[in-house]
């Protein structure tokens, strides 16, 4: 990594998978993580990188470094002040709907 010796808070491996899900990974890691915390995302989709960039700079995050890793990139990810957790749904009536 680009930060030297820096250890992730949290690493998600997104190799195989195709955008946007490598975002909605790195989402998803970050919801336990206190802000400034890091994520590692491994990905080999060859969009990830400018995808989770532009997420990033419209979430509050801040893509650290985009590292060559093989035939896909490691990105470090480091977590902004806010992230919400998507609003479960509800029917009608306030259950859940399973």
């Amino acid at each position: 990594m680009s930060e030297g010796a820096v250890r992730p808070d949290a690493q998600v491996d997104t190799r195989g998978l195709e955008c946007p899900i490598p975002v909605f990974h790195a989402r998803d890691a970050m919801f336990d993580l206190p802000p400034g915390a890091l994520v590692e995302v491994l990905a080999d989709d060859p969009q990830a990188p400018s995808d989770l960039e532009h997420w990033c700079r419209r979430n509050g995050h801040a893509v650290l470094a985009i590292d060559p890793d093989g035939r896909g990139f490691k990105i470090l990810i480091r977590r902004g002040a806010d992230v919400e957790r998507p609003a479960t749904r509800r029917s009608s009536n306030g259950n859940l709907p399973f």
